[in-house]
């Protein structure tokens, strides 16, 4: 399956809240099988999927429930310990 932008949310970028019901301290936080939650708006929104770094850096791939890639998500920290997501594909 192609990745394909999450319906009704734009490319963000947008604050993650969480990494498995904790706040992330370092990028290390998003490697492997996770799920992020960031706000959208003022409201949370849950991706299932895993982190891996990449060639262009943190990547985390959102997944449905079979296991199928939904999109793929830049992850960027800003300097003041709050990390982003990006929907790169």
């Amino acid at each position: 399956m192609a990745m394909k932008r999450v319906p009704n949310v734009p490319a963000g970028p947008y604050p993650i809240i969480d990494v498995d019901g904790r706040l992330p301290a370092i990028p290390t936080d998003f490697i492997g099988a996770s799920t992020i939650t960031f706000a959208v708006a003022g409201k949370p929104r849950r991706l299932d999927g895993a982190g891996d770094l990449t060639d262009r850096g943190l990547e985390f791939r959102q997944h449905v429930t079979d296991g199928t890639d939904v999109a793929a998500w830049a992850i960027a920290e800003d300097g003041s310990e709050t990390f982003w997501a990006l929907q790169s594909r």
